[in-house]
This record gives structure tokens, sequence and C-alpha cells, in this order.
């Protein structure tokens, strides 16, 4: 009698993991498509950055179409629910996340100018575009939101100048590359926070 109390139980937590496993494996793949952009953005991981956080939340698998060949190619509008949703069931995931970027760049601006006295310049890089959110198991866009997100440079007071050319505003390659990794590391964070709470409903 123990003993086939012991296999009962064993069985029954047994199934109970399966079923668990089976309910994270349908309500928690995320997929993320990146529209290609009108013009090529080099060195550009803001994909990369926000798997990386997804990845860490628990008990999201990230989706990321042309990565893994055996899914079918993603859909290139985000107007275009029906495929969307199409695809999504096909690929079995959860959410879509769509992203559009627009521009990603980097700009001298003046901040202040006292004209003959005083200006104030400031680089300033931009990332400029707009993401979806589709919920596969409700049918519908739950959140279109535009992204635009900024990170400060180089300053500089100018007296009796008014020089946007400065030399003092300039960034040299490297730690260029760093800026704008800085900037999609800002802006993936603000993507992913503004989605998180959307992913948690079940």
């Amino acid at each position: 009698m123990n003993r086939r109390i012991v296999y009962g139980m064993a069985a029954l937590a047994v199934c109970l993991l399966t079923v668990v496993a089976l309910a994270q494996n349908q309500t928690r793949e995320v997929a993320l498509i990146l529209e290609r952009p009108r013009q090529e953005i080099p060195d550009f991981d803001l994909v990369g950055r926000l798997v990386d956080r997804l990845s860490r939340a628990n008990g999201y698998s990230i989706l990321v179409p042309g990565e893994d060949t055996t899914y079918p190619a993603s859909p290139d509008s985000r107007f275009d629910l029906q495929r969307l949703l199409a695809w999504g069931k096909e690929t079995g995931c959860r959410y879509i996340i769509y992203l559009q970027i627009d521009d990603r760049r980097i700009e001298t601006k003046k901040q202040i100018s006292i004209p003959l006295l005083v200006s104030h310049y400031v680089v300033e890089g931009c990332l400029e575009g707009m993401y979806t959110l589709v919920d596969m198991r409700r049918g519908k866009t739950v959140m279109n939101k535009y992204i635009r997100t900024y990170v400060t440079g180089p300053h500089q007071w100018q007296i009796f100048e008014d020089n946007r050319d400065d030399p003092d505003l300039h960034i040299p390659a490297p730690e260029k590359l760093v800026f704008l990794q800085r900037l999609e590391e800002k802006a993936a964070q603000e993507i992913f926070e503004s989605v998180l709470p959307h992913l948690r409903g079940q």
C-alpha cells in the first residue's frame, strides 16, 4: 500500500511539473521583430540589448526572426495586424514586440544664445522610432508607443563666439561608438520598462 502511495505521488508530481512547463512554454515566448530601417544604421544592436533584458526577466524565452532559420520569415509591417497574428500563431509565441526605427543620430544643438555675447552648444544623441506590442492570446495590439530617446555629450560655453564646429564639441571615433552604445542602452531600458507590465499578464 505504501509503495502504491509513493508511486502515485511521484506520478502526480511529474504531471504537475509537465503542466507547469507546458504553461510556461505557451505563455512566455516573446518574439522581437525589427523592421529594416530605411537607411542602414551601422553597429546597431538595440535588439540585442532588449534580448538581454527580456532574457533576464524570469520565465521569458525570446525569439528573434532571422537568427533561427527554422522559423518563417517575419512580417515587415506593424500595420498589418492580421499578418502579425498569423505569424505569431505559426511560431507559437505569446507576445510580439515589433520595432520600427526611423533614425539614430548625433547632432550639435545651440541651447542658449545672446547675440555677440554668449552661446552654449551641446552634442546630443537621438534615437527615434516606434514600437508595437501584440498580445497573441487576446488577438490584438495592446501598445503603440513612440521611441524618442536622448543622451547628452560634450557641451561648450562660448564667450564672444558662435562656433558650432568648436573642436571641443567633437567626439573622437572610439568615444562616439561608446556614446551610441549608451544611447541604445537607454532606449532598450525605456522599451523594456514600458512593455514589461503588459508581458506579466496571463
